[in-house]
């Protein structure tokens, strides 16, 4: 009966730290990755793995000498890439003065192999094993973005 007991309180002991392990969290960092670009990027993760990655972009007509029509130009062959690409959510309006790209990506339902072929996003190392939050804010943080907290 000892046996059993301690059996099953190491059970119960493993299960709650397992529980305790498996908070999903948020981690944001903002940049300007390049002038007349406001970025902010927001990682939604659960331990080391990320879940979604939302990208916001607000994209400053004057900063860039550009006008609306011309950033239409630009940026709709853009869009067209990431049409039909199971797991990647993304939506671009054009305000008076900038225009706002927004892409969120749910590691959990991506096609890999379609959204490596997609400019602008970046899949390193083997994708079968999730991404790594760790990697992915050295990253970002190599590239000039900054916590938010």
């Amino acid at each position: 009966m000892k046996k059993f007991l301690r059996v099953f309180l190491i059970f119960i002991g493993v299960f709650f730290l397992a529980s305790c392990g498996s908070k999903i969290e948020t981690k944001t960092f903002v940049g300007s990755p390049q002038d007349g670009i406001d970025s902010t990027l927001t990682y939604t993760y659960q331990g080391d793995k990320v879940l979604t990655q939302t990208a916001k972009n607000i994209v400053s007509y004057d900063k860039l000498g550009i006008t609306k029509e011309e950033a239409k130009t630009a940026l709709e062959p853009v869009s067209k890439q990431y049409e039909d690409i199971k797991g990647l959510d993304y939506k671009l309006t054009y305000e008076d003065k900038q225009a706002i790209e927004k892409l969120t990506i749910n590691y959990e339902k991506l096609d890999y192999d379609k959204a490596k072929k997609v400019d602008g996003i970046q899949i390193d190392g083997d994708s079968s094993k999730g991404i790594s939050m760790k990697k992915s804010q050295e990253l970002v943080e190599s590239q000039g973005y900054t916590e938010q907290k």
